[in-house]
């Protein structure tokens, strides 16, 4: 790796920082959907469960 020192300015910094953010928040609402999803899922299993146990 070169030992050169890499030279940024305020606004490509700031942009930098911005679209970070915003993974930050698309990985968030990732997450949120599979927590969700596992939920939902872990739901149905249990219905069926039940459901088998009635018949």
């Amino acid at each position: 790796m070169s030992d050169n020192p890499v030279h940024l300015t305020a606004g490509q910094i700031a942009n930098a920082e911005e679209l970070l953010a915003g993974k930050k928040i698309e990985i968030a609402t990732l997450r949120q959907q599979l927590i969700d999803g596992e939920n939902i899922e872990n739901a149905e299993a249990s219905i069926e469960l039940e459901c088998s146990g009635i018949w």
